[in-house]
């Protein structure tokens, strides 16, 4: 009696799958083990007999209800570029939602807000302070702000939206 292993191993030569090594060992086993050869020989028949079976056709009944059932839509891969691009849009209208109100804040605080920079960590300059009016600037920035989170939000949320949308059914 041969073990279970040595069957898969005979299982193997017999469809042509195992190594030269493997090989020459199955061969010298079988040129002095008849009881390794009876096994060979009934692997053999039956391989024989299952590649002499024929294949099996569904009905065609079958076919078209599973087929009717299967619905074939491609496989859509994200590119890497475009995650980057949406992480981008993302961030760019995080980046918005912190600074408007900050911005807010200070342009309806009433007073003229100013920057005041110190000149400590600048030798050339001294102790001296300088003063920055930020009112003008404010403005602006914010238009600026507001422009760019609107374009970064159609193309990266809106845009993808649609498109998905509106693809034709497949």
């Amino acid at each position: 009696m041969i073990s279970d292993e040595e069957l898969m191993a005979l299982m193997r030569y017999v469809d042509g799958e195992c190594t030269d090594e493997e090989a020459t060992a199955i061969r010298a086993q079988l040129a002095h083990d008849p009881a390794y050869r009876r096994a060979y020989n009934e692997v053999r028949q039956a391989d024989e007999a299952l590649a002499a079976l024929p294949l099996l056709e569904p009905s065609t009944g079958f076919n078209f209800r599973v087929l009717n059932q299967l619905k074939a839509e491609p496989h859509k891969a994200v590119s890497p570029i475009s995650l980057r691009k949406r992480l981008l849009h993302i961030s760019g209208i995080a980046i918005f939602l912190l600074v408007l109100p900050s911005v807010l804040l200070l342009l309806s605080s009433g007073q003229n807000p100013v920057l005041i920079l110190d000149g400590s960590w600048l030798p050339a300059v001294g102790d001296r302070q300088a003063q920055v009016a930020l009112g003008p600037y404010l403005q602006p920035l914010l238009f600026v702000n507001g422009l760019l989170t609107l374009l970064l939000f159609d193309r990266g949320v809106l845009q993808p939206w649609f498109r998905q949308r509106h693809q034709p059914p497949a």
